[in-house]
């Protein structure tokens, strides 16, 4: 199922066992089956938030652990990670954070895409407990599987994992935040960028100004009003699963 994906980066992907192929795409069509747009989407990231003992779709950490996991060096933990499938990617650091890189387009070439349009520059999360918010700013370790990656924040008495995986021939990314500790609302701050890749413009791939939607209060979304390029995040369900709001990252 998995494919070598060219990249200057020479990360080795291994073939996920067919019961864990068909987990993977039965949790992400049940959560794209639940949302219906009226016009063509180019790019569809997923974000779910729940208690690991008691979800009620397959939980991504789990399913990547059962492949070997690598643990990043703290002295690295600014280097570039890659999470990668056959129709997106997406670049940030091991850290979990979305630095400016890149030079053909400078600064610009981190963050999602569906190539040739990059979808985000990036997202943040945080909990609502309470009065307190409580950014996911760094992460405290950071684990590299054939499949994806592991982020693992320590704040406040819980920990948190955000697995990220890219299923092939999809032109979106599966994020999943699990909360171990006393329960908290999920923020998600999505910084979208909707812009063509490189030279685009050569090819008539004009970039117009982005604006944002909301559906139903599970779905945030934005497009380019000139070319119509757009991306969606959705939020997961479970059994107990932390209600999501939306507020877009300037």
């Amino acid at each position: 199922m998995f494919k070598r994906h060219k990249s200057s980066t020479d990360m080795h992907r291994t073939q996920l066992p067919k019961g864990l192929t068909k987990a993977f795409q039965k949790t992400y069509q049940q959560v794209i089956n639940t949302f219906v747009c009226s016009f063509a989407l180019y790019g569809l990231i997923l974000f779910s938030s729940c208690t690991p003992s008691t979800q009620a779709t397959p939980d991504l950490y789990e399913l990547l652990s059962q492949t070997p996991l690598l643990k990043g060096k703290g002295a690295y933990d600014a280097s570039k990670t890659f999470t990668s499938g056959t129709q997106a990617y997406c670049v940030g650091a091991q850290n979990g954070t979305f630095p400016a890189m890149g030079w053909h387009l400078e600064g610009e070439m981190g963050g999602l895409w569906a190539h040739p349009i990059k979808l985000l520059d990036g997202f943040r999360a945080a909990l609502l407990d309470g009065e307190d918010t409580l950014y996911l700013d760094r992460a405290d370790a950071y684990h590299l599987s054939p499949l994806g990656q592991v982020f693992t924040y320590e704040l406040d008495g819980r920990t948190v994992k955000r697995t990220q995986f890219i299923p092939d021939s999809t032109k979106g990314m599966a994020v999943q935040f699990s909360v171990d500790g006393p329960p908290a609302q999920m923020l998600l701050l999505p910084a979208p960028d909707l812009r063509p890749t490189w030279l685009g413009e050569r090819t008539k791939m004009d970039d117009g100004p982005d604006s944002s939607f909301f559906e139903d209060g599970r779905c945030w979304g934005a497009i380019d009003q000139q070319s119509g390029w757009a991306v969606v995040l959705v939020s997961g369900e479970s059994k107990q699963t932390a209600n999501a709001k939306y507020h877009e990252s300037g």
